[in-house]
């Protein structure tokens, strides 16, 4: 089968990540392969032809929004640092 992964948004505004076998293990492949390099992902519709990890547009409650495209950013604790060096990035 292929990969499924579908974000929504609940009605009381809680999010979802909906995952078959396959998206899931495509998804992990492509967070392990982030790193201080290749610091972020693209999840997109099928019709964005770039994305890395395809959305699917399902919604499985009918209250539910569909997120139609995400970004996943790997930052590091010295990156964190740099920014909230009053501790603001609660990386500790």
């Amino acid at each position: 089968m292929k990969p499924l992964v579908t974000l929504s948004l609940r009605a009381d505004g809680e999010l979802e990540l909906w995952l078959n076998h396959e998206g899931r293990d495509l998804l992990v492949r492509k967070l392990m392969a982030l790193d201080d390099q290749n610091d972020h992902l693209h999840m997109m519709p099928p019709e964005w032809v770039a994305g890395e990890i395809v959305l699917s547009q399902r919604s499985f409650r009918e209250a539910d929004t569909i997120i139609t495209s995400a970004k996943v950013l790997l930052r590091s604790e010295d990156w964190y640092r740099t920014r909230f060096p009053d501790g603001g990035g609660d990386v500790d």
